[in-house]
């Protein structure tokens, strides 16, 4: 949701304008905030900062962070983080006019809210790969410590979840539908197979 514009209001029309947009920060899943770093905060801009400090699904994206200077950039990325109380991944340098870093923005926000991720990939259908690895790995890392639980068998139901939950995800990445009857067959079918290959490394241990 693009907001109305925030601004000092001189009229009972800018007044509700500046109103809609403070509650759409406050209802927002997340809050993608584009700032110029190429000039000074404004009085504007330092109220939003006051609105945005300490809510947890928010995203700065600094444009026209070319304008300056390299040895400066750092700094400014870091000060904005902690003006607003934010992960250092959670804002990041932009040059709007080139694209540069869109794509860790774009990661940004699907991170901070994993239910936009089919509406990302399907407005942007350029960004798929991206989108899908940026749930593949994590994935992994998660199934690399649950096949470290020491009991036999413990791990399937949680593998399990984990496949399946990566093929919905990744199924919705690129537009599939996949009905509640199909994706039962899919628990079915994974669960099947992680059951049989611990079966049998079980049994190769006895062998």
């Amino acid at each position: 949701l693009d907001t109305p514009g925030i601004h000092r209001p001189h009229t009972k029309l800018g007044e509700y304008m500046v109103e809609m947009a403070r509650r759409a920060i406050a209802d927002a899943d997340v809050v993608l905030w584009v700032v110029d770093v190429s000039t000074p905060p404004s009085r504007a801009e330092r109220e939003i900062a006051g609105w945005l400090r300490g809510l947890p699904q928010v995203i700065i994206a600094l444009n026209k962070i070319d304008l300056v200077p390299k040895a400066e950039r750092e700094r400014v990325i870091q000060a904005a983080a902690q003006t607003l109380n934010l992960q250092r991944g959670q804002v990041i340098d932009t040059v709007a006019t080139t694209g540069a870093n869109l794509g860790r923005v774009i990661l940004a926000v699907v991170k901070a809210e994993p239910g936009l991720v089919a509406a990302i990939a399907d407005a942007l259908p350029e960004y798929r790969s991206r989108l899908t690895w940026a749930r593949i790995v994590p994935a992994g890392g998660a199934a690399a410590t649950v096949a470290l639980m020491p009991l036999p068998l413990a791990d399937v139901v949680p593998l399990l979840a984990l496949q399946t939950g990566l093929v919905l995800s990744i199924s919705r990445i690129y537009g599939f539908h996949i009905t509640p009857g199909r994706a039962k067959e899919l628990i079915v079918t994974f669960g099947v197979g992680l059951l049989a290959r611990r079966a049998f490394a079980e049994l190769s241990k006895l062998g």
